[in-house]
């Protein structure tokens, strides 16, 4: 049975590129037998740095774009509440410094659940309620839009 490599060593850049499993198992006991390998590897090779290469990270928002936000909207009974609600949002990002991200956030807080089957209502359709803002940032806003005149 082939042995797992734990490292790798590259002689040019003077690096020592070691598995993150590896790092586990040399962190839980500092006498086990990757640990006493790689004290021993570190002797031979002073002056290298040691790296852990970054984790291959995965977007869960892969499919999370614009129209698809649309499309799912689209769904629902009171669908041309939200999609103006969703406009907005759209031309409120456009002074954000990533747009893109101001709207997927709007869209995850207004549809925490969108990755389930939404809840169909007793007469068989679909709704989705609106964020309502809390209390408290509701009369500010009324503060505000009486102060600006609004």
């Amino acid at each position: 049975m082939a042995q797992k490599k734990n490292f790798k060593v590259d002689f040019v850049k003077k690096i020592i590129v070691i598995t993150a499993e590896y790092e586990r198992q040399m962190n839980e006991n500092p006498y086990s037998v990757e640990a006493k390998e790689f004290r021993s590897l570190l002797k031979e090779l002073k002056g290298f740095e040691v790296i852990r290469p970054k984790r291959k990270t995965t977007s869960n928002n892969k499919n999370l774009t614009y129209k698809n936000m649309e499309k799912y909207i689209s769904v629902f009974e009171n669908r041309d509440e939200l999609m103006e609600m969703f406009n907005l949002a759209k031309s409120l990002s456009l002074v954000q410094p990533n747009p893109y991200n101001f709207v997927k956030g709007w869209f995850k807080e207004q549809f925490p659940n969108y990755k389930e089957m939404p809840k169909v209502s007793k007469d068989g359709k679909l709704y989705a309620f609106p964020i309502v803002p809390k209390a408290e940032e509701t009369e500010k806003t009324e503060e505000l839009k009486a102060a600006y005149n609004f």
